[in-house]
């Protein structure tokens, strides 16, 4: 790893290569002969002889696919990591996994494809030599052949899988998955399987072998083992240590792909707890796990203060994590997730400059990661993210189109390396990578319609990501994340967009199939806000489409239900999120227009004070928020007008010209910041 992280390659490591000798009476390893060592990155090599010879350099038996074929220009860290897993099989089996042969006609793929199991190698040795492979590990033939089954087969097929891309990334993630092995937790080298990981868990704790049956077969009984366990963990600080980490991966997956908040929160306070009360030593990396999820479950809630609390606590114990062990890329990679959910936290609350501190920071350990780890897919796969997502929603937000579509773009050529790098068996990191995608449309679509005013690439955009949300729902119909997804697609997206371009006949159906998805997920899940918030808004989308099309009772009705959805949940919030305020007062604004179009003018001044009201609430200094303030005012003077209250009018329209005056809008505003001044005017 030593020498991998000073970008050389050792390029001929075999048995004879490594040695192990004794430092105060501990077995100490020591690679020697870096003859033909080759420097990745000659400019970083001083006074290295950097190869760029096209010729086989290494040992037949130990040299990995890409080296036998296409020579020294085709090999990196990855090459060396093969070597390794052949050294493995040979100090498992006593025998290495291929002897190619190089023949007329022959490549060394052909050769190398489908390497057998190590546990299937043995079974093939005469019995006089399985026999003595055994006894020479201090085993029965019976025990070495269980302890080769499954994982030890799969950990080595791993490290000597033909395509570099389908091995591990670097020697420190085959080190860290042989440590998984030995203290018997689940290992990566095979498909996510939960019945898998849940049975390692379970034979780590056979005092609770009962409890964990009812596990297998419904969720609640997943948070009722968690509860005995936990009593358990009184008597074995180590033993909950595990139990933890098992509760925040994948108990927590399987309750947030089905919207549970509540188990959720059980769990991630259950975690938190045992972690406060641990030795420093004991922690691991765990209370940052169980901070972050306590503050994704407040965040749902609508508590974004203490969401935000959650957040920068785990910071604080991911970036001691990092300064003492600035090599390793987990606490990093924590870290940069840490700065993400603050970031997102900022910006519901209209804190945008924060906001932007917060992703530049994690921006910028994500790419030194990436720079340091290129092989390392969980760093690529979260700089893809925070591209996809966070920044390019900041940059459109900060009216930076041409910056919004730059971090699109760079995302979009990240996901696509990925996907056809990473192996089919990696289920999990193609999910995710399809979920990021399906955002990456999302947000180009938001930059298409509302900064460049090109409505055809918007609703390519929207339709993309809406297929590609379908697809995941069609595959998971219980993970209402996917549902959430799609319907802000149907809706926000292509509602919205249908309706700018005057499709109001499709506009409709989106906004339909929107509203549908959004009304299951709020009956199946009240207590998740963000549900309830983005129901509001598609009632609101419904309202304008109605009073578009001359159906005034039933845009009043929509509006009314919209405002009465944001007006409970600002009740219950011990927080005031813009979103949510701008949300309130957009339903009051809507109903205004109804009102007025019904000549309602009482009804109508009623609803535009509790627009004004709201947007009074609002704390933030953004441009459009104001000249909503303002145009609400202006709306206000004419309600005025038309009911004979000429000195109030007077005061709205004066107010309005004073609100207007003080706004340093940006660029794109200022055209609706003039017309709103000539209204009040």
């Amino acid at each position: 790893r030593h020498a991998h992280e000073k970008a050389v390659i050792h390029r001929d490591l075999k048995p004879s290569n490594l040695l192990v000798t004794e430092v105060q009476g501990v077995p100490q390893p020591k690679i020697i002969d870096f003859g033909i060592a080759k420097c990745l990155e000659p400019t970083g090599c001083a006074g290295a002889d950097v190869t760029r010879s096209r010729l086989r350099v290494g040992s037949p038996g130990y040299m990995s696919p890409e080296a036998l074929t296409a020579g020294s220009r085709a090999v990196d860290t990855r090459s060396d990591v093969y070597s390794l897993g052949v050294v493995l099989c040979q100090l498992l089996i006593g025998t290495r996994p291929v002897e190619p042969r190089l023949e007329a006609g022959a490549t060394a793929r052909d050769l190398y494809r489908d390497p057998p199991r190590p546990s299937r190698l043995l079974r093939a040795l005469p019995a006089d030599e399985r026999s003595a492979v055994a006894s020479r590990r201090n085993v029965s033939e019976g025990q070495l052949l269980r302890s080769l089954s499954r994982e030890l087969d799969w950990i080595v097929l791993r490290a000597i899988a033909p395509e570099p891309a389908e091995r591990y990334g670097s020697v420190a993630e085959l080190a860290t998955e042989l440590e998984r092995w030995l203290t018997g937790r689940p290992v990566k080298a095979r498909p996510p399987s939960f019945t898998y990981r849940a049975t390692k868990a379970l034979r780590r704790h056979l005092v609770v072998s009962t409890a964990a049956l009812v596990i297998a077969t419904t969720v609640v009984a997943f948070s009722i083992r968690s509860n005995l366990l936990f009593r358990q963990a009184e008597a074995s600080r180590l033993q909950a240590e595990e139990l933890v980490s098992f509760m925040l991966d994948d108990l927590s997956q399987q309750l947030t792909a089905i919207g549970r908040l509540d188990l959720l929160e059980s769990v991630a306070r259950q975690s938190l707890s045992y972690f406060e009360s641990a030795r420093p030593e004991q922690l691991g990396h765990h209370p940052g796990a169980a901070l972050r999820q306590i503050g994704n479950v407040l965040a749902d809630r609508g508590d974004f203060e203490a969401a935000l609390d959650a957040y920068e606590r785990a910071r604080r114990i991911d970036q001691r994590r990092w300064r003492e062990n600035p090599y390793a890329p987990a606490p990093r990679l924590d870290l940069a997730q840490d700065l993400t959910l603050t970031a997102k936290v900022h910006d519901a609350r209209g804190e945008l400059q924060l906001a932007g501190l917060r992703l530049d920071e994690a921006e910028a350990h994500l790419r030194a990661l990436v720079a340091e780890f290129p092989h390392h897919v969980p760093a690529r796969v979260a700089l893809a993210s925070i591209l996809s997502r966070e920044i390019t929603a900041l940059r459109h937000e900060q009216d930076d189109s041409e910056g919004a579509l730059a971090a699109s773009e760079e995302a979009l050529g990240m996901l696509q390396q990925l996907r056809r790098a990473l192996p089919e068996s990696d289920t999990a990191t193609h999910l995710e990578i399809r979920h990021i995608l399906g955002d990456n449309h999302y947000h180009r679509g938001l930059v298409e319609l509302f900064s460049r005013d090109d409505r055809a690439a918007a609703i390519h955009h929207f339709k993309a990501g809406a297929a590609v949300f379908a697809s995941l729902v069609e595959l998971q119909p219980e993970a209402t994340h996917w549902r959430y997804r799609l319907a802000v697609l149907e809706g926000q997206g292509l509602g919205t967009t249908y309706r700018e371009a005057g499709r109001f006949a499709e506009a409709q159906d989106a906004n339909r199939a929107a509203l549908e998805h959004f009304e299951a997920l709020v009956r199946e899940e009240p207590a998740n806000s963000r549900w309830a918030h983005a129901l509001a808004w598609e009632l609101i989308r419904q309202g304008g489409l109605a009073a578009s099309g001359g159906e005034l009772d039933l845009a009043a009705t929509a509006y009314r239900r919209a405002a009465k959805l944001q007006s409970e949940l600002l009740a219950l919030a011990t927080d005031t999120p813009t979103a949510w305020l701008e949300g309130l007062a957009t339903a009051w604004s809507g109903l205004t227009e109804v009102e007025l179009e019904r000549g309602a003018f009482s009804a109508a001044l009623a609803a535009v004070e509790r627009e004004i009201a709201t947007r009074r609430a609002i704390d933030s200094d953004a441009g459009y928020l104001r000249t909503g303030l303002a145009a609400a005012t202006v709306t206000l003077g004419e309600l005025h007008r038309q009911l004979g209250n000429l000195p109030l009018a007077r005061d709205a329209a004066f107010e309005a010209q004073a609100l207007l005056a003080a706004i340093e809008a940006p660029e794109t505003q200022d055209a609706i910041a003039r017309e709103q001044l000539a209204d009040a005017s």
